[in-house]
């Protein structure tokens, strides 16, 4: 059985902020979009697993910017 939109959701978040650590995220970006702040990121990741899209991330190195993918 498939986890629910809310479940993969919830892991996700719970791996970038593994990820991140105590390091402040100064942006997000996402592909085709400007670079966003690391709250309007989450929103945007959230209904991206809502909407039933597969999304990943990746950290900068240097633990300014998050990567959306």
């Amino acid at each position: 059985m498939s986890k629910s939109a809310q479940q993969r959701w919830s892991d996700h978040r719970d791996r970038i902020l593994e990820d991140i650590g105590s390091r402040k995220i100064a942006r997000v970006e996402i592909p085709g979009w400007q670079p966003v702040s690391f709250d309007e990121g989450m929103r945007w990741l959230q209904a991206t697993h809502y909407e039933g899209f597969k999304a990943d991330h990746n950290l900068l190195a240097n633990g300014e910017a998050l990567i959306l993918q």
